[in-house]
């Protein structure tokens, strides 16, 4: 844990706990860790749903916390019908879902994942299998930062042995999971395969593993490159539309403006992932030119002016929300909806092509920005009735106004910008009953337009850890 530093004084650690002995021993060794400091952990169980008994494992693992003096939630996953294929991804974005919105929600700053050396191989081979170049080769990292937490994976360089035998010298029981061996599963049936080769080739598991690590610091390289590249390049409106200056291209290797390209559609539309090389390659084409333009992944590429457009797609923009008092919305996968307690109502947010009818209001004048971008502006109305007063502000109230306001923040799954920035938030704010309209000469009466650039610079396999 040392190599996470810094903590907070008395750090609280989230622990993603499913019941299997390697999130068992996680929450155990996280535990002692964080009592010697004066703090504590939470244990998360996610109930997934995808098996009948499920929901009794989920309350076995509750039980095993409450005798172990353990903190613990138990929450519940719906991923829905689907295939086997789909499945399994939709079941590990659920999941992760869960344990992001409650870290959110509760202010833990820290989620650790029981991720080990065994899923670190099997990342490695599943992506090599998909022509995965050195960025999905470096497979997960030991931390990542998000906008409102960490995650953590301790045990990322740890034999699954080791684990097991961790929890055995501390007489401690945990679940076998059949889902991990059912051949329906991608994962599961390379597993299987792995531990076939594992009986002849002990360290095979390491040298993969020892792989991932040399891909990590390519990687880490690459993206040094790559950021410069969209500092140049791109400005990210925190309106959810990027502009890309061709000439911050101008000699840059192909493959790094490819991914630079990828990063900022995946941002403008919410992706979890930039698309596939080649398809970037094929907008790079179009960039070089003066006409045309070209859709993907819900993003929509067009020549505007001297330069290029990258905005989402009008016609896949997400239906919109209802934000109630002192909850948290995301919003087309992009924008994070915050309504204080004391906010007026019940608000809606939506595209400004869905709600302007019904007196939907974007932050901006519409007129002051791209016409492709105009219909997929964010816009809110508030269900009482309560006359919204909208401004793009990077910071509070101005003295004497009283507002109670909607904060709508450019947040997408990927984005390009430092998480803790505060150049992507606006507030759709609603008058007091008895207050009065800001003052048009002060900084939250005016529209305030910040578009910042992207920001540069992101031995004994079954010895117990007891």
């Amino acid at each position: 844990m040392e190599r996470f530093e810094p903590f907070e004084p008395a750090p609280v650690l989230a622990v993603g706990v499913s019941g299997g002995a390697d999130s068992l021993c996680l929450v155990h060794c996280a535990r002692t860790w964080a009592e010697r400091r004066g703090g504590r952990v939470i244990a998360l169980i996610v109930d997934h749903g995808l098996r009948r008994e499920s929901a009794d494992e989920a309350r076995t693992v509750a039980g095993w916390m409450a005798e172990a003096g353990i903190t613990h939630e138990i929450l519940a996953a719906d991923v829905g019908a689907t295939d086997a294929g789909n499945l399994e991804a939709r079941a590990r974005a659920g999941r992760f879902a869960l344990l992001e919105d409650w870290c959110r929600r509760a202010g833990v700053l820290h989620l650790l994942l029981a991720h080990h050396r065994q899923d670190q191989v099997e990342t490695v081979l599943l992506r090599l299998a998909r022509g995965s170049g050195a960025h999905g080769l470096a497979a997960m990292t030991p931390e990542r930062s998000l906008r409102h937490l960490r995650v953590l994976r301790p045990l990322l360089d740890c034999p699954k042995e080791r684990l097991v035998a961790t929890l055995a010298a501390r007489g401690l029981p945990w679940i076998e999971d059949p889902s991990n061996r059912d051949p329906r599963f991608d994962r599961a049936r390379l597993r299987q395969a792995l531990e076939a080769i594992a009986a002849d080739d002990a360290l095979m598991g390491a040298r993969i593993a020892h792989t991932a690590g040399a891909m990590r610091r390519t990687r880490r390289l690459l993206d040094a490159s790559i950021d410069r590249l969209l500092a140049r390049a791109v400005n990210l409106s925190p309106l959810g539309y990027a502009i890309i200056d061709c000439e911050g291209l101008d000699g840059a290797d192909r493959d790094l403006a490819a991914r630079a390209l990828g990063l900022v559609v995946a941002a403008v539309g919410g992706g979890e992932h930039p698309p596939r090389r080649e398809a970037m390659l094929h907008w790079l084409a179009l960039l070089a030119g003066t006409e045309g333009g070209a859709t993907l992944a819900g993003v929509q590429l067009t020549r505007w002016r001297d330069r290029w457009l990258v905005h989402r797609e009008p016609a896949v923009v997400a239906a919109p929300v209802v934000v109630r008092p002192g909850a948290c919305v995301r919003w087309d996968n992009r924008f994070e909806c915050l309504a204080p307690p004391d906010a007026p109502g019940p608000a809606v947010v939506g595209s400004l092509a869905a709600l302007a009818c019904d007196g939907g209001i974007p932050p901006v004048d519409p007129e002051a920005v791209p016409r492709p971008v105009r219909s997929t502006l964010p816009a809110a109305r508030f269900l009482d009735g309560a006359p919204p007063a909208p401004h793009l502000s990077a910071g509070r109230n101005g003295p004497g106004a009283v507002y109670l306001t909607l904060n709508v923040t450019f947040s997408p799954r990927r984005p390009l910008t430092d998480p803790v920035s505060p150049g992507g938030r606006y507030r759709i704010g609603a008058a007091a009953r008895h207050g009065t309209a800001p003052d048009a000469g002060t900084a939250e009466g005016r529209d305030i337009r910040r578009s910042g650039r992207a920001a540069a610079g992101a031995a004994g396999e079954g010895r117990s850890l007891a």
